[in-house]
């Protein structure tokens, strides 16, 4: 189970007040981490019992088996995996980036782009927009009912064994 350190806080307007979390304290390896979807996607996807493996993490990703050998070598050398006879494990827990992070906006970007791509797909995913106007108390309101409902869906995947590799994107701001 990949987000074992998840303690939901009821206060504050970022998942940061909300949310317990770990982060990526050295520059190298965030800037290595949040280079890519990919990277964090091999870290998520090897705490699935079928995706242990270059050749079978590569076959999901549609990726090259020596990208994914490179991404993992990295990240056993930040101690954020381990290799026992060639089977890979999660050696740290579910990561947080700050939203000051300088990587955020790349780290957004990454995951947003393949959100598009994956529109192309007629995937089973589930893509959202809606540009609307609104009355400012009730924006507000919105923005913390999209609040209270990640911190109730980091609790559902928090205790949900690990079956699938997804991702959330969701976003709320005046333009």
């Amino acid at each position: 189970m990949l987000f074992r350190s998840i303690n939901i806080k009821e206060k504050g307007n970022q998942i940061s007040q909300r949310l317990t979390l770990p982060s990526l304290k050295d520059i190298e390896v965030e800037s290595f981490y949040y280079s890519s979807w990919i990277v964090s996607a091999i870290h998520v996807l090897i705490s699935i019992d079928n995706y242990q493996t270059p050749s079978a993490i590569a076959q999901r990703l549609s990726i090259h088996e020596e990208l994914v050998r490179g991404v993992l070598n990295r990240l056993k050398s930040f101690g954020l995996v381990t290799e026992k006879n060639g089977e890979w494990q999660v050696g740290h827990s579910h990561l947080h980036l700050s939203k000051n992070s300088p990587f955020q906006p790349m780290h957004q970007a990454n995951w947003k782009l393949l959100a598009i791509q994956n529109t192309q797909l007629k995937s089973s995913g589930i893509h959202y927009c809606n540009v609307h106007s609104i009355s400012q108390s009730d924006f507000r309101i919105v923005q913390e009912k999209m609040l209270k409902f990640i911190s109730e869906l980091l609790e559902t995947i928090k205790a949900s064994p690990a079956e699938k590799l997804a991702t959330i994107n969701l976003d709320y701001f005046e333009p």
